[in-house]
């Protein structure tokens, strides 16, 4: 399985999944300093790689078309749509992303966005996806461990399956 990660930043996400036995995983960021540490701090799982990229300028030749199996994103999305340009962003984002996906692959969402607020622009069909997700949302874990039962404290994660 060929695994994705956009907006990697400093997440522990890649290290777990390849703990677990998800290995042939590549990250990328657009930090080039986060992308360093990475490197250095991951040297020794060898099947993880990781590259200083722009989710919204990603190269073919690093991150082929049709060549992963899942692409993970959490609040990587978020930040391209919460500045100047944001529907031309999602637009881009989305798209790369639905390239770079093979058929019957996934693309996984996790964010604070409310389907109200977040299916419009996934549901678009020239990503030639189905979008799934849980109404009710995650509830956000607090720092001491607990969970918080605000309703705007919840994640979302919607599951974008790339169809042939």
């Amino acid at each position: 399985m060929k695994v994705l990660i956009v907006g990697c930043g400093n997440s522990d996400l890649s290290r777990e999944l390849y703990d677990m036995g998800v290995v042939n995983i590549t990250a990328i960021d657009f930090s080039k300093t986060v992308i360093n540490q990475m490197k250095d701090t991951y040297a020794d799982r060898d099947a993880m790689t990781w590259h200083h990229m722009d989710v919204l300028n990603m190269d073919p030749e690093l991150i082929p078309e049709d060549h992963y199996d899942i692409v993970i994103d959490k609040a990587c999305f978020d930040a391209c749509i919460s500045s100047p340009g944001s529907k031309r962003n999602a637009d881009i984002f989305l798209s790369s992303v639905s390239k770079v996906i093979k058929p019957q692959g996934v693309f996984i969402h996790v964010t604070f966005a409310q389907p109200h607020q977040r299916l419009r622009l996934l549901q678009v069909s020239g990503y030639k996806w189905e979008v799934s997700f849980d109404k009710q949302g995650i509830p956000k874990p607090t720092i001491d461990g607990s969970v918080s039962d605000k309703s705007g404290d919840k994640h979302f994660v919607y599951i974008c399956k790339k169809q042939f």
